[in-house]
């Protein structure tokens, strides 16, 4: 499958950048004073010749400080290392105490559960209690409506029969005389 005008030109790009990168590389191997990490060799004399000896002594000043920067990175990093440990391990206990407290909380809901069925029943008998209360002073009322009414009839012949008796005594009395 060819190429379209903006792949090619893409490839060209990517190669352009990339012999410019090796042309960087092979001035600066050039110009080192260390091969393989090492002073050692024509470069080196040749630096050593032509630069006087502070700024050898710049170098290592420079390397000291970059030591110590790199020292004061790695505590940091050790530091952050530490927190971040402490982080998961407080994450960790977060995690089992959210665990106990969803059981804990499902515990608690079929305790509510119960608590609601035991409530109903409750509230059922008392509706059972009102009823049979209502019930029961409807007839202690009812009764005390009839016991009222046979007293005011026995009240009523108990009259009657003892005027009927006053009304005998008298005649009787008066027989008598």
């Amino acid at each position: 499958m060819p190429e379209t005008d903006a792949q090619v030109r893409s490839r060209e790009r990517r190669e352009e950048v990339r012999e410019q990168q090796e042309r960087l590389n092979s001035i600066r191997d050039a110009n080192s004073i260390f091969t393989d990490g090492q002073m050692e060799g024509d470069n080196a004399k040749g630096w050593m010749e032509t630069h006087p000896g502070d700024t050898f002594l710049n170098i290592v000043k420079l390397l000291k400080n970059h030591k110590s920067i790199l020292s004061e990175l790695s505590r940091y990093r050790n530091e952050s290392t530490r927190k971040i440990n402490n982080i998961n391990d407080s994450l960790i206990k977060i995690d089992t105490r959210s665990d106990l407290f969803v059981d804990e909380l499902g515990d608690f809901e079929s305790e509510q559960k119960d608590m609601r069925g035991e409530q109903k029943n409750m509230k059922n008998d008392i509706h059972e209690l009102q009823n049979q209360y209502r019930t029961l002073t409807t007839k202690v009322g009812s009764a005390a409506a009839k016991k009222g009414s046979m007293k005011k009839s026995k009240r009523k012949s108990t009259k009657r029969k003892s005027k009927k008796k006053k009304s005998t005594k008298r005649k009787r009395y008066k027989k008598r005389r």
